[in-house]
């Protein structure tokens, strides 16, 4: 290959990596705010975005691989890399085992105004199949995208920032030992202003009263109560919140560590760009009980509780972070009883009346029927809303669209075969950070991203967060970095030690 055909490739390669980032916040940012991609042409327009972080993403590798040209990456170990492969073997496998489904569909719904009829095909019983061909193919075109985002996140955060590329080749990286990497940075400073903007124009909606999601849409069904910011239901919004806050509330702590580390007794009280963070984090742990879910307040307190202590036992030697923990805690109760607490506490006393839990038990028995019926392959991806609709006890039962557990629809529309995949895909998570991490950062951090997807996780088990394209993309972003994060090196963690005894 000529010089001139390498330079032109090298360069094509830093250009299509550059469109990934871009592409990347783009999708993070819009995803959520364009109505949490609950409608049609927001959720198509996501999956878009979705498809090209991972195609972009895929046509740099090519570029790479044809120049010859090394890469500027973090340093990838050798050991632990086929637990990544495994990781992108099954995630194939639930695309593949989606896309399957599709081919072999046993029926097409056909939706008119007396509910619906099935158009019936032939099939082969013993692979997967859906009774619900355009939802289950609607699914299977995200799900393939989502997965190509997942690798394409996972690949742009290993790669270097310009300033990082010259500091390794003068030598001057290896003595930066703790500093954030410069692209976890930029995600995670993108998730930090979007989702605080998007708690405080949720509160101000609130405040208002408007029955528009913000202030544009009119939303059948939903009362100005039910939503939250940009999400139709208020719900949803919480579970946002509820990963994100976390995450933001970390990076305040590294880049504070950061900051400490560099200028040591230069830094001042409120100096430096972490400042900002603090407040970030409250303003959205605050939104997540005004938007006044009872199961967004319950996750978001556990979360609470679990961050706290992690920090408060890494900071036990550091004077002031007691104090600013407790503010932080005394804001965040503050506004949520002053915006929601009556309203929270209606919702919170309704529980003893309400034994049907807002009608989710029927749907849950309804549920666990259809999963014995389709014990195996299940109903098809996304066929929930078709299929319960035989189930109702009476023709004027409610029609449920969702499950409201998400592991238990899980297993009524991809059957155990799918439901294993599935499970396979989030024990490998924790196994490739564990052994496959390249991103150098404190430990505090990645079991706070674990406690932030372990809150998603168990918002699940009562309700449909990744029924919704935004929560189920967030979600895959987050779980993206979760994979790339590895142990700072043995000096930045005694550095970390070294500066927990300072001052404030």
């Amino acid at each position: 290959m000529s010089r001139s055909t390498s330079s032109n490739l090298r360069e094509l390669n830093r250009g299509l990596d550059h469109f990934v980032g871009v592409f990347l916040v783009a999708w993070v940012v819009f995803a959520p705010w364009a109505f949490g991609s609950t409608t049609s042409w927001a959720a198509w327009t996501t999956t878009a975005l979705a498809y090209a972080v991972g195609l972009v993403s895929v046509a740099r590798r090519i570029c790479w691989g044809a120049s010859g040209c090394s890469d500027p990456r973090w340093n990838t170990p050798g050991r632990g890399a086929a637990w990544s492969r495994a990781l992108a073997v099954v995630a194939v496998l639930v695309v593949a085992y989606v896309g399957i489904s599709v081919l072999n569909a046993r029926a097409r719904v056909l939706w008119n105004d007396n509910g619906l009829d099935f158009d019936y095909r032939d099939f082969v019983p013993w692979l997967p199949t859906t009774y619900d061909l355009d939802a289950t193919t609607r699914a299977f075109v995200r799900y393939a995208g989502l997965a190509l985002a997942f690798w394409g996140t996972r690949d742009w955060l290993v790669g270097m920032t310009r300033g990082e590329r010259h500091r390794a080749e003068d030598g001057r990286l290896g003595r930066e030992a703790g500093r954030v990497p410069g692209r976890l940075r930029i995600l995670l400073w993108t998730f930090a202003l979007s989702t605080a903007l998007m708690s405080l124009v949720g509160m101000l909606h609130r405040l208002d009263g408007s029955h528009d999601l913000l202030w544009l849409r009119k939303v059948r069904m939903y009362s100005a109560e039910s939503m939250f910011g940009p999400f139709p239901y208020r719900a949803n919004g919480a579970q946002y919140l509820n990963l994100v806050w976390p995450l933001v509330l970390g990076f305040w702590w590294i880049l504070r560590r950061e900051a400490k580390r560099t200028l040591g007794p230069g830094l001042r009280m409120g100096g430096g760009s972490h400042i900002v963070l603090l407040p970030c984090a409250a303003l959205i742990l605050a939104g997540s009980l005004v938007a006044a879910s009872r199961g967004g307040v319950i996750v978001g307190l556990v979360e609470l509780v679990l961050v706290v202590a992690v920090l408060t036992f890494s900071g036990r030697r550091q004077r002031g972070i007691h104090w600013m923990l407790s503010g932080l805690v005394a804001f965040v109760f503050g506004v949520g009883w002053l915006l929601a607490g009556d309203f929270l506490e209606h919702r919170f006393r309704e529980i003893r009346t309400d034994q049907s839990m807002s009608g989710r038990t029927n749907i849950y028995a309804s549920a666990r029927r259809i999963a014995e019926d389709f014990p195996v392959f299940g109903t098809g991806a996304e066929s929930f809303m078709a299929i319960s609709g035989l189930y109702r006890e009476k023709p004027s039962s409610d029609w449920p669209a969702y499950v409201h557990n998400d592991w238990l629809e899980a297993r009524v529309t991809l059957g155990w075969v799918g439901y294993l995949l599935v499970l396979a895909l989030l024990v490998l998570v924790p196994v490739v950070h564990l052994r496959h991490g390249v991103l150098p950062v404190s430990p505090e951090f990645r079991v706070i991203v674990a406690i932030a997807l372990g809150g998603m996780l168990l918002h699940a088990r009562f309700d449909f967060p990744f029924q919704i394209l935004s929560l189920h993309a967030a979600f895959l972003v987050v779980a993206a970095m979760a994979t790339v994060l590895s142990p700072l090196p043995e000096a930045a963690s005694l550095d970390s030690k070294t500066d927990a005894t300072g001052s404030e």
